[in-house]
């Protein structure tokens, strides 16, 4: 039996198309989740910077105002 001059069904043509759209359906999910866990963390993190050191962005934010000699 040659396998190279079989053709591909119109069945199993469809049931790889349905499974690669339903991996893209999932890794678009997956990332989305990723991405909100992300900015949530970073949100948080950027949070507690401000409340540990609320002297040190002031000082910061001071010395860029601050142009002169």
């Amino acid at each position: 039996m040659d396998i190279k001059n079989k053709p591909v069904s119109k069945s199993m043509g469809l049931k790889f198309t349905a499974a690669l759209a339903a991996f893209g359906v999932g890794f678009y999910i997956a990332k989305r989740s990723v991405n909100s866990k992300r900015k949530a963390d970073l949100d948080e993190y950027r949070a507690s910077m401000n409340q540990a050191s609320p002297q040190l962005s002031k000082d910061s934010a001071a010395d860029t105002t601050n142009t002169g000699s």
